[in-house]
């Protein structure tokens, strides 16, 4: 095989090897072993070239932790979101979405208006008056109530995601659900025939995980038996007459499991059912965390809250915006949110080609990954490192300080009533049954404040409100004549010591209540007290309601100290219901994201491979190197730019990636295969020329063919004249001294005039121009000059003293040669043969006998053009050859030609008009002026 086809193989073996390195890649990539890689490059996308603006009509309203600080008394009981609700929908907002569950029915419970937290260090806050009278709390109802009035709220579910697309999701609960099946509760024709095969193993603790999802599925298969289920006939089901009033933990755990089946029933019900054409592409949710059943009535729609991160590193990128539910279609609670303010119906929802569709023609098409999953379009404000400066933030204190401040007028009420009963109670101890006829008026007041506060248009109503006027004159009497009795008598105990510690603690009673009655302006301070509650709600509202009005408010935690925080591309820890508020956004601001399919990003890979692998192959390290960061820099600027303008994601870094890579391949093997045989030839041509050239010659142009081959070129002879006899004359020590630098004078001059020095003959030097190794494109120019350099660098050395004076001989000859090794297997020499060889050392030896230095052929001097200046010679008959040859003496550069070189030129010209005229004389009288003005 040629050094060509060896040469033609390697370069085509870095192109497989580059391929096969660009296939690993794409490999890699399409196993998913790149995810993590890509995920990091959205992110980065995401980060600082995400493009989505924020709704005005998102609001957040934080649960922070100064909601924490000034509301308190932490975990807040459901009255105040049900507060908060209230205030919301007074403050008009549009949709109140509580990324809450409320799992577990609240206790009943009491707030005693006397008593705060901080009763043991603020004595203002004692307790007055008797407990037993202050009104039951239901938290639960007050919050469905709000939420019913308000008409927009929604609530959050928690579920579990089962990311694979099986029948049923593999979960314990599943297996539990079956053991029982199978176990403990028998067929459905069992149970429907034996009521005591209802009461399984359970009975005995009622407790544990399996007796959960046991009550679970029984109190779920009821409610799917009797659509008109109700708790008592599920528990007479369920246990024996005997054990219905007895508590016990199987009772709770049955009543527990009733409500959450009753409000699986509700939700679910609500719930569209997974259409056929869903199913593979919806993940599975289960052990659903519902909300109470009498909430999620209330509630406009109970979204699912889910966020799955084994998939992703940690990060949330993508929701599942559906899930299937045992074949009910659940959403995502920000996904149910925006549907709603679009005006989408939750029925109408379709899935063409993995890409699920909202609405009609003017809808929007959400793509979904293989888990069913879509990527979120996260809002990055620009120059914001703070979850908190994205979207619009009010304090959920805030918003309660205007019910807070409602509450507190309502509380200054009963506590006035609570003190001026204590005040009646101590004024009648000696006439309890005054004081019995003081607190029958009491409790007919309340009585009559909760008819009053009915329909008041109805006769019943006003009667109700006139016998309440009445009882309050009766009340206010007593409590004046209580204030009248209270003043004197602390006018008597006022200078007394108490005898003994009754007496103490009785003027300390009296003392404390004339601190408040004494002196007759209470009435004047409570209303001057509320009014300004009264006034700083007011306010409140004002500001508030231009940020709420109209707007999708989202209450959920974002205090630190509640660990509600999640890890989203834009920010490392964030609240979970920014994820929501982002959802939300999206699909308001019609801004989907979209990654490219595998498909797409598998050819991005391998295109970017095949370029940089082409370009490593053609050319060195050096230019694949520049080529290399040109084209990763290309990729990643368009991938940027595609996603800031688009939101559409490439798979930019394992593009880059795929580039190295093939790079590296590419680069190493030529290192290693390349770069081996380079250094071979340039040892092979330091035989022929110098080392620094050798180098020059493999570096530039690589690996070249040797084999003999045609070429032109121009070859350079020259010799010194007399040199035999000088070195008879100095020996072989001072001739050395003499020649070696005459030699590397030479050299240096044909080298840098890009001449290959084929070998020195003595004093006589042989080089050509333009050989396959080193082409020279202008090779008869520069044989030319480096011919007068030769000439002038020989001038030096004989004037520098430093040699004997020398005379040279130079010919030059151009044309057709062949070029390459010559020689045996003993021995190889990198030369040119040919008639334009030998042309040109007759050139040279003609010298001599014309009295010329240079002498050139007719195509040299055609070929050098008008940049030198020439004598011809004439016709020339040469030894060997049976042609003759026009020769032509080289007389110096066109741009250095002198006034006395001119001369000479025109003489010469003269002599050869005279000689073709034959005109003897005048041609023997011009000869003798050429001959005085050459040697001049």
């Amino acid at each position: 095989m040629s050094m060509m086809d060896r040469d033609w193989v390697r370069r085509w073996s870095g192109v497989v090897v580059g391929v096969v390195a660009t296939a690993v890649v794409c490999a890699l990539y399409a196993a998913g072993l790149l995810r993590t890689l890509d995920d990091f490059g959205i992110d980065l996308h995401f980060c600082h070239f995400s493009s989505v603006e924020a709704d005005p009509r998102v609001v957040l309203i934080d649960i922070d932790d100064g909601s924490l600080e000034t509301v308190g008394d932490w975990p807040w009981p459901r009255r105040r979101y049900a507060e908060l609700v209230g205030v919301l929908s007074e403050l008009g907002a549009d949709r109140i979405v509580l990324d809450l569950v409320f799992s577990e029915p609240s206790a009943p419970r009491t707030e005693h208006a006397g008593l705060g937290p901080h009763y043991d260090v603020d004595s203002e806050l004692r307790v007055f008056g008797d407990r037993a009278s202050d009104p039951i709390i239901y938290d639960d109802d007050e919050l469905r109530d709000a939420m019913t009035a308000a008409g927009n709220v929604y609530l959050a579910m928690f579920s579990r995601i089962a990311l694979s697309k099986v029948k049923q999701p593999p979960a314990i609960s599943i297996e539990a659900q079956e053991w029982g099946t199978r176990q403990q509760w028998g067929t459905r024709q069992e149970r429907g025939t034996r009521s005591e095969a209802r009461a399984p193993a359970m009975t005995r603790q009622g407790t544990g995980v399996a007796n959960r999802l046991l009550a679970r599925l029984a109190a779920r298969s009821f409610l799917e038996e009797h659509a008109d289920g109700s708790w008592p006939a599920f528990l007479g089901s369920m246990l024996p007459p005997a054990r219905r009033d007895v508590l016990s933990p199987q009772r709770e755990s049955l009543l527990l499991a009733y409500r959450w089946a009753d409000a699986r029933r509700i939700v679910v019900g609500h719930a569209p059912a997974v259409p056929p054409s869903f199913v593979d592409y919806l993940p599975h949710a289960f052990d659903l965390t519902l909300p109470v059943d009498k909430l999620a009535r209330a509630s406009v729609g109970v979204g699912f809250v889910a966020f799955e991160r084994e998939a992703s590193g940690g990060v949330v990128r993508e929701l599942p915006m559906l899930v299937n539910a045992d074949g009910a279609m659940l959403l995502q609670l920000g996904f149910m949110v925006a549907m709603d303010v679009m005006g989408f119906d939750r029925h109408g929802m379709t899935i063409e080609n993995g890409v699920l569709v909202l609405g009609a023609e003017d809808g929007v098409r959400l793509p979904l990954d293989g888990n069913g999953f879509v990527l979120l379009n996260w809002h990055a404000p620009p120059d914001v490192n703070r979850w908190v400066e994205s979207f619009e933030h009010i304090p959920a204190g805030r918003v309660l300080e205007i019910a807070r401040n409602r509450s507190d007028v309502i509380d200054n009420d009963r506590r006035s009533r609570i003190a001026r009963g204590e005040l009646v109670r101590l004024r009648h101890e000696g006439t309890p049954a005054e004081y019995t006829a003081y607190a029958r008026l009491i409790g007919e007041r309340r009585r009559l404040e909760v008819e009053c506060a009915g329909d008041v248009d109805t006769e019943a109503g006003a009667e109700a409100c006139a016998a309440l006027e009445r009882v309050a004159r009766l009340i206010a009497d007593i409590e004046r004549e209580a204030v009248v009795w209270l003043e004197h008598a602390w006018s008597l105990w006022r200078d007394v010591a108490p005898a003994d510690e009754s007496e103490q603690v009785e003027r300390g009673r009296i003392e404390r209540l004339y601190a408040r009655f004494g002196d007759g302006n209470d009435d004047e301070l409570l209303v001057s007290a509320n009014a300004q509650l009264a006034a700083r709600s007011r306010e409140l509202l004002a500001a508030l309601r231009p940020r709420v009005e109209g707007k999708i408010c989202l209450v959920g935690y974002t205090a630190s100290a509640l660990g509600d925080l999640v890890t989203s591309p834009v920010f490392s820890a964030m609240p979970g219901v920014m994820a929501h508020a982002n959802v939300i956004n999206m699909l308001l601001q019609r801004s989907i994201a979209r990654r490219a399919s595998w498909l797409t990003n598998l050819v991005a890979i391998a295109i970017a491979g095949l370029i940089v692998t082409l370009t490593s192959c053609a050319r060195g390290w050096r230019m694949s190197l520049i080529a290399l960061v040109v084209l990763v820099g290309a990729v990643l600027l368009a991938s940027a730019t595609l996603f800031f303008v688009a939101s559409y994601h490439v798979a930019s870094l394992p593009v880059a990636v795929g580039v190295f890579f093939a790079w590296a391949a590419v680069t190493t093997y030529r290192q290693s295969t390349e770069e081996r045989v380079r250094r071979k030839f340039e040892r092979a041509l330091a035989q022929y020329t110098s080392p620094a050239v050798a180098s020059r010659i493999s570096h530039r142009l690589g690996v070249q063919d040797l084999r003999p081959q045609s070429a032109r070129v121009t070859c350079f002879f020259s010799d010194l004249e007399g040199f035999t006899e000088l070195s008879e004359r100095l020996g072989p020590d001072r001739t050395r001294m003499v020649l070696n630098p005459y030699l590397g004078s030479m050299s240096r001059v044909l080298l840098d005039r890009r001449a290959i020095v084929n070998k020195f003959i003595g004093d006589g030097i042989f080089a050509f121009f333009n050989a396959p190794i080193w082409p020279c494109s202008n090779h008869a120019e520069e044989a030319c000059h480096a011919a007068l350099d030769s000439v002038d660098a020989l001038h030096r050395l004989s004037d520098g003293g430093s040699t004997e004076p020398l005379v040279m001989r130079i010919g030059l000859s151009t044309g057709e040669a062949f070029v390459g090794d010559y020689g045996s297997d003993m021995k190889l020499d990198y030369t040119c043969i040919g008639d334009t060889v030998n042309v040109g050392s007759r050139l040279e030896t003609a010298n001599k006998m014309l009295g010329t230095v240079i002498l050139v052929d007719e195509a040299t001097r055609r070929q050098a053009g008008e940049s030198f200046a020439f004598r011809p010679i004439g016709l020339l008959t040469l030894r060997g050859k049976r042609s003759t040859v026009a020769a032509y003496e080289l007389v110096a550069a066109t741009d250095r030609l002198t006034d006395a070189s001119r001369k000479y030129i025109a003489s010469f010209e003269r002599v050869i008009r005279d000689y073709q005229a034959c005109h003897w004389d005048s041609w023997l009288q011009a000869l003798r002026q050429c001959r005085k003005l050459r040697s001049d």
